[in-house]
């Protein structure tokens, strides 16, 4: 398989997709660095290749992919924080106001079962404050 052919098999699946890729050509091959390009290389070196240089280049992107990941991570979180309550892991009404009539379209659709269960406690925010328990106590009253 040559290198062009596996770029395009990392990149066309999900679970590589976001593998730094490498590409190293000879100097007359600049069609082949373009395409690499196009496919979505991260870096390249043309040959003959320093071995120092190479080894630069790799750490850079391994770096890169590290940053990223933490990025993507803490984007994710972030996201998740937005819409799930802190204290009973359960989704909010943002996520309600988002997702509400996706569900209802989807289970006519689907002519499928749909169940929404609301929950308002009276006065639950004395069962929190009150014997000096604290927030995390109401939550399991």
């Amino acid at each position: 398989m040559d290198g062009l052919r596996l770029c395009s098999q990392i990149r066309s699946q999900e679970k590589s997709r976001q593998i730094p890729l490498l590409i190293l050509v000879e100097e007359e091959e600049r069609h082949t660095l373009i395409k690499g390009l196009e496919m979505g290389i991260n870096d390249y070196l043309i040959c003959p290749v320093d071995a120092n240089e190479l080894v630069a280049r790799a750490r850079t992107q391994i770096r890169r992919k590290h940053y990223q990941d933490a990025l993507r991570g803490s984007v994710e979180q972030t996201l998740n924080m937005a819409i799930v309550d802190s204290l009973t892991k359960l989704y909010n009404r943002r996520y309600l106001d988002v997702h509400l009539k996706n569900m209802v379209e989807q289970a006519l659709t689907k002519k499928a079962d749909l169940a929404v269960l609301a929950i308002d406690i009276d006065h639950f925010k004395q069962v929190n404050d009150g014997e000096g328990l604290g927030h995390q106590s109401g939550m399991k009253c």
